[in-house]
């Protein structure tokens, strides 16, 4: 995660998050330890302090979970 945050990088536009006056950014970037998985991070940074909450982290190439597909298939 880590280095998917300082190496990676944000492709699509922020979204507002949940707390007005926030946005979040999807992070994404390849991982050197596990045979260069792409890795989604989502954060929201906080601009008044050096704070960064991490909402979500995410392998973008696995679609299925045990409970069936994320993408709804």
């Amino acid at each position: 995660m880590l280095y998917a945050l300082k190496y990676g990088f944000v492709h699509q536009p922020s979204e507002p998050a949940t707390r007005a006056g926030y946005n979040r950014y999807r992070m994404e970037g390849k991982t050197p330890n596990s045979g260069a998985r792409s890795i989604g991070v989502v954060a929201i940074p906080d601009r008044a302090g050096c704070l960064l909450t991490i909402v979500t982290v995410m392998w973008l190439d696995e679609f299925e979970t045990r409970s069936g597909s994320i993408i709804g298939e």
